[in-house]
């Protein structure tokens, strides 16, 4: 409920950018994926330009068309979020990728992987 009302507050000056701040942090899955789609669909229809700062690269993998990966405060990697999921060049990326946990038949990170290569497809012919 509090994300909401501050996206609300927010959006009252039309801005240009939103940065969210860790935004779905401590919510359950639902509540998680309402905010994501309020995100998305503000986004959109107003033409903002969304600033995602999460730790949870399962809603990095929904949310980002862009992509930075910070340690100690430096930017070590940065890129279109396909190439990077589906091939980090550094060494700490591939750590924090390999650090998500697996599912018995399958990964999250295949799942993301997945998500994100339907998604650029799609996004390429919505361009179109």
């Amino acid at each position: 409920m509090r994300q909401r009302v501050v996206i609300a507050m927010a959006m009252i000056h039309r801005p240009d950018i939103i940065v969210a701040d860790e935004p779905t942090t401590a919510l359950d899955v639902s509540t998680q994926a309402r905010i994501m789609e309020l995100l998305t669909k503000l986004r959109t229809q107003h033409h903002v330009a969304l600033i995602f700062i999460s730790h949870d690269l399962r809603v990095v993998a929904q949310m980002a068309d862009r992509l930075c990966i910070m340690r100690h405060g430096q930017m070590i990697e940065s890129g279109d979020a396909r190439s990077i999921f589906m091939n980090p060049s550094h060494t700490y990326t591939k750590q924090l990728l390999s650090a998500i946990p697996k599912l018995p038949a399958t990964s999250i990170r295949s799942n993301m992987n997945a998500y994100i290569a339907a998604g650029s497809e799609g996004s390429a012919h919505a361009n179109h």
